[in-house]
C-alpha cells in the first residue's frame, strides 16, 4: 500500500499542469504578473482510475459551514473507505463549477496528489503589452495583456518524461527561438556571461541587445541550478523587497552576472 501512496505523490507532465495569475500589478510602467500551478481535474481522476482503479476511489461535496464547497475524496484500503476533506469559495466565473473544481484539487493535495507543486519557487512572468504575443490574457488596471507559462524545473518533472518540461512556444517564440537553452541555436536567448567570459568573437554580448523579458528568462533558467530555498534567499539577500521585474535592463544583466558566478563558486564547494 505504501507504494501505491508513493505513486500518487509522483510529478505530473507539464501538460496535466495549469496556471493563475495570483497577483499582477504595474511597476515602474512595467506590468509584471505572479502566476501559481495547480493539476488539472482530469489529470487527477486519470492518476485515481490508473493506480487505484476506478472502483478502489469516489468523491463527494457539500456545502462549507461559511458558504463555497467541500469535497471529500474517499479511497478504499481494505474493506475501509477512508475520506480526507478539503474546500474552496466560489469562484467569480462559474461561481458553483469553479468552487467544485478548486475544492476537489485542494483535497486531492491532502492525498499528496500534486503536492510538490507547493514548493515551486515564486514564478513571475513575462507580460507582454500585445495581446496576441502571449498564450493568456490578464487585465492590470482596465488595460489588457497577455502572458506565457513558465518553464518548471527538473525536480518538479516526471523523471520518464524529462523532455516534457517546456511549456509550448508561442508562434513568436517559434520563430525567435527563445526559451529553448537545449536548442545550439539560439541566437536571440542571452547568455549571461562572467567577468571574465566571452562570446564567440570574444566581445560579451551587452545587455541592451536583449529585452527585459529575455533577461528575466535568462535568470529564472540560471536559478533553476539551484534548490528553491536557496534561490529564493540568494534573491532575498541581493534585491530585498524588490522581485526582477523591477530591475532595469541593466540591473538585470549585473544580477544575472553575480547569480552565475555564485552558482559556479557553490558547486566547485
Amino acid at each position: 500500500m505504501k507504494m501505491i501512496f508513493e505513486r500518487l505523490l509522483e510529478p505530473f507532465p507539464y501538460e496535466d499542469i495549469e496556471w493563475r495569475v495570483q497577483q499582477s500589478g504595474i511597476t515602474k510602467d512595467k506590468p509584471w504578473a505572479m502566476v501559481l500551478a495547480y493539476v488539472t481535474n482530469r489529470a487527477i481522476m486519470n492518476r485515481l482510475d490508473e493506480i487505484l482503479g476506478a472502483d478502489k476511489w469516489k468523491n463527494k461535496f457539500k456545502k462549507a459551514p461559511e458558504g463555497g464547497v467541500m469535497c471529500g475524496i474517499s479511497i478504499k484500503v481494505g474493506d475501509e473507505w477512508i475520506t480526507k476533506w478539503d474546500g474552496a469559495d466560489n469562484t467569480d466565473i462559474e461561481s458553483v463549477k469553479g468552487g467544485l473544481s478548486s475544492s476537489m484539487k485542494r483535497a486531492a493535495v491532502q492525498w499528496g496528489i500534486g503536492r510538490y507543486l507547493y514548493n515551486l519557487e515564486t514564478n513571475f512572468v513575462p507580460v507582454y503589452e500585445n495581446v496576441r504575443e502571449g498564450k493568456y490574457r490578464l487585465k492590470i488596471q482596465n488595460k489588457s495583456y497577455s502572458w506565457d507559462s513558465p518553464d518548471l524545473p527538473d525536480w518538479a518533472i516526471p523523471k520518464k518524461k524529462k523532455q516534457l518540461k517546456k511549456r509550448k512556444l508561442t508562434l513568436k517564440e517559434k520563430a525567435l527561438k527563445i526559451g529553448m537553452p537545449d536548442d545550439k541555436k539560439q541566437p536571440n536567448t542571452p547568455k549571461i556571461a562572467t567577468e571574465n567570459a566571452s562570446e564567440g568573437n570574444g566581445i560579451p554580448p551587452k545587455p541592451e541587445e536583449f529585452t527585459d523579458s529575455q533577461l528575466i528568462q535568462a535568470i529564472e533558467k540560471l536559478s533553476q541550478e539551484m534548490i528553491p530555498p536557496d534561490w529564493e534567499k540568494y534573491k532575498q539577500d541581493e534585491l530585498g523587497l524588490k522581485h526582477l521585474t523591477e530591475l532595469n535592463r541593466d540591473e538585470l544583466w549585473e544580477f544575472g552576472k553575480k547569480l552565475k558566478k555564485h552558482i559556479a563558486e557553490s558547486q566547485i564547494l
